[in-house]
């Protein structure tokens, strides 16, 4: 199942489809400066890490929040309500 533009194991093209669309490719390795397959004294793939390292690094976050669904943060700048939604008849609501 692995798509023909993809070269290796660990491996990702990561597409998002959107306004803009936005394409990328993401390849984990032990090192692109050599050959090696493994970490030395590492059992563990290197796409794990790339993962596993995001989830534990949110631990603290997750812990000292409280409980419930955490709200999305607004981007400090640049950031405005969508327009495209707003109608004669519910412009009031938005100002």
């Amino acid at each position: 199942m692995k798509p023909a533009q993809v070269n290796g194991t660990t491996e990702w093209i990561i597409t998002i489809e959107g306004r803009p669309a936005t394409r990328c490719a993401l390849n984990v390795a032990p090192s692109f400066l050599s050959d090696i397959k493994t970490i030395e004294g590492d059992p563990a793939a290197p796409g794990y890490f790339a993962y596993t390292v995001c989830l534990l690094q949110g631990i603290p976050a997750v812990v000292a929040h409280g409980p419930g669904v955490k709200q999305t943060d607004l981007p400090p700048i640049h950031w405005r309500k969508d327009m495209r939604m707003i109608t004669p008849s519910n412009r009031q609501l938005h100002n």
